[in-house]
Formats: C-alpha cells, sequence, structure tokens
C-alpha cells in the first residue's frame, strides 16, 4: 500500500479528527443514554445499549469494525482502494476511541449518564457525529456503514442524493432502536441527534464547495479581470453593458468566487477602481472547473 499516496496530511488529520469527533460525540454522550444514532454506529448502538446488563463486554466498538467488515469488502470491489483504505483507517479510529472512553467509564467520570441533561446530550452527541461525515467526504473518504451502502445505491440510481439516502437509513435505524428497547424518550432524544447531526452535516457538506457571485460594473475590466484571475485563480466574463444613469458604455465583469474569498475579492475592486460598482449573489450549486461537487465526488471517489 503506499500509504504517502493514500494519506496526505490533510487526509490522515481530517480522518483521525473525524473519528475522534464521532467516536466521542457518539461514545460520551449518546450511548450512555440510549440514544440511538443511524447507520452502522447506530446498530451497534443497539447491541450494547440492549445487552449492557445481560453480557458486560458487547461494545458497541467491537460490532461496529464487524458490521463494516463485509462493507469495506464490497467497497474495495465496487468503489475504490483509497477510498476504502481512508474509510477503514476511520472506521478503526472511531472504534479505538470509543473502546478508550468505554473502558476508562469516562461518561460516568464526567457525569454524561445523566438522563437529566438529555436534549443537551443529544445535540452535543448529534453534532460532534455530524461533523464527521462532511470532514470525510472532503479528502474522498467516509464514515463506513450506511455511507458504503448510499453511494452503491447511487450509482444504482443516478437520481437519488446521497446525503438523503443516508438520512432515510438512519431515521429507519433510530425508529428501530426505539421500538427494540421499548422506549417513547430514546425515540424523542434519538430523533434530537439525528436533527442535529442532520444540520451540522448539511451546513458543512454545502460549506466545503458553497459560492457567490460577483458582478461588478466598472470602467477597469481588464485590470479587475486579471486581478480575479491571478489572485483568487477563478475565470471571468467580461460582458458590455450601458449605464442608463449616466448614459455611457461600462463594462460588467462575471465572476464565481468561494464565500471566503469575498473579503479578498472586496479589497482587490477597491484598490484597482473605487468608482466601481458591485453586488454579490448567493450560488446555490456550481459545476465546473474549479469548483468541487460533493455529491459527485461521493459517487465517483478516487480509485
Amino acid at each position: 500500500m503506499n500509504t504517502e499516496r493514500t494519506f496526505r496530511p490533510k487526509s490522515l488529520i481530517y480522518t483521525l479528527l473525524s473519528a475522534l469527533l464521532r467516536g466521542v460525540g457518539v461514545q460520551l454522550f449518546l450511548i450512555p443514554n440510549a440514544y440511538i444514532l443511524g447507520g452502522a454506529l447506530g446498530i451497534a448502538s443497539i447491541i450494547e445499549v440492549y445487552f449492557s446488563d445481560k453480557i458486560p463486554f458487547l461494545w458497541a466498538c467491537y460490532f461496529l469494525i464487524v458490521i463494516n467488515i463485509p462493507l469495506l469488502i464490497i467497497a474495495r470491489l465496487k468503489i475504490g482502494k483509497k477510498w476504502t483504505v481512508r474509510t477503514m483507517v476511520n472506521v478503526l479510529a472511531t472504534a479505538l476511541v470509543m473502546w478508550l472512553i468505554k473502558f476508562f467509564d469516562v461518561a460516568q467520570l464526567l457525569g454524561t449518564n445523566n438522563n437529566e441533561n438529555g436534549v443537551l446530550f443529544a445535540i452535543v452527541g448529534g453534532v460532534m457525529s455530524g461533523m464527521a461525515l462532511p470532514m470525510m467526504l472532503s479528502v474522498h473518504g467516509s464514515t463506513g456503514g450506511s455511507d458504503v451502502l448510499a453511494v452503491l445505491f447511487r450509482r444504482k440510481n443516478s437520481s437519488a442524493v446521497v446525503m438523503r439516502t443516508i438520512l432515510y437509513m438512519d431515521i429507519v435505524i433510530s425508529a428501530l432502536g426505539a421500538i427494540i428497547l421499548l422506549s417513547f424518550d430514546v425515540m424523542v432524544y434519538s430523533v434530537v441527534a439525528l436533527v442535529a447531526s442532520e444540520i451540522i452535516a448539511e451546513i458543512m457538506y454545502k460549506g466545503y464547495s458553497s459560492a457567490i457571485l460577483l458582478e461588478i460594473v466598472t470602467d477597469k475590466p481588464d485590470q479587475i479581470c486579471n486581478a480575479l484571475m491571478t489572485e483568487l485563480k477563478h475565470g471571468v466574463t467580461n460582458v458590455k453593458v450601458k449605464g442608463m444613469y449616466s448614459n455611457t458604455d461600462k463594462s460588467m465583469v462575471v465572476c464565481v468566487v468561494f464565500k471566503r474569498q469575498l473579503v479578498a475579492s472586496r479589497k482587490l475592486i477597491r484598490t484597482i477602481d473605487p468608482n466601481a460598482f458591485a453586488y454579490v449573489l448567493n450560488v446555490k450549486e456550481v459545476v465546473g472547473l474549479g469548483f468541487r461537487n460533493k455529491e459527485e465526488e461521493l459517487e465517483k471517489p478516487e480509485k
């Protein structure tokens, strides 16, 4: 295995940080209170919670690995080597974090197994877990479990939305947990955790590729175009327009940039042409060179 190519510093950091957040969120805040999230981790959580009084060492971390073994084998055959390796490392690291928290009984030490703060723990656990998948998507990997099934389903049904498919699977597993554990409270708090997880995942999921549209009416189109292309590394379009108030011919520079580049864009415009008229529009999605579509990256990961 060429680990240097599979794990560059950024992808390794994201993979391990994702595992840490997910492991802590689930094992420290959710499982001690019998809250069930979704995916393979949700199934593993149901097993631990249900058998906790009968078989003490039947921990979720073990079943997380067991459930993911066949899925990772399928992923290696159907999706790709690098994607599978990153997913496998994430699953193993998540299981290790969960094992350490369980072994040292951190939930008992910190008092996070107290249902009196159920809503807070459900939100915190859901948010931490929800941050994991977008982080893995950004480095061409996943957190395993339902993510793998969603990718395979997407390949069979091109109209399916991966994040939505994962959500449906998670809802089914959370509902199953409530039925097995025969607890209405479990269902309510699990829904709270699931909603928190999905909201943060969707925000981060869109944030990695969120963009804005700049439309700049200026008398110095060449200088502004060159600055945007050179400094921000994005293409531009120059359109001839006419200012009706001034009754003069002008140029309108159109450029799509990342949201994080707005401040730099504003500075460039003011420096080159203080009299330019510019406005910003939110862009829902960008398909093209220079921008990343997470839905496509999840469907077609690196081999």
